[in-house]
């Protein structure tokens, strides 16, 4: 048992440290804003599908809603790299997406970033 204490710890310590770099890196502009635009989704996503299993099955947040009720921290970003908001779209059976315009500032363009 105190072998999985020490493991949840330690792995509590490591995820704080790799949040912390994260932020430094992204402050400074040393990660590419697309990689950026990801991360972002990335830690966005599991939140929104939390949300939405709590929900109707057609209820589909957004990130400002996500934030207002709670579920996502007022220091998460809700706008890409290019200053544009988040969009999450939630299909029915589907997992939660997310997507940003990327650089030109519109979607249903190529250069517009999705994930999952």
């Amino acid at each position: 048992m105190r072998f999985f204490r020490a493991l949840a710890c330690l792995c509590a310590g490591a995820g704080a440290l790799l949040a912390t770099v994260f932020v430094l890196f992204r402050s400074c502009g040393c990660i590419p804003k697309t990689e950026q635009a990801r991360a972002d989704m990335h830690i966005i996503q599991p939140i929104a599908e939390k949300w939405r299993a709590g929900h109707s099955p057609d209820a589909c947040p957004t990130v400002a809603t996500l934030q207002l009720e709670g579920a996502l921290s007022t220091a998460t970003t809700c706008r890409d790299p290019w200053d544009h908001d988040f969009r999450i779209w939630c299909r029915p059976e589907q997992a939660v997406s997310l997507s940003s315009a990327g650089p030109d500032g519109r979607f249903g363009t190529d250069d517009d970033i999705v994930t999952p």
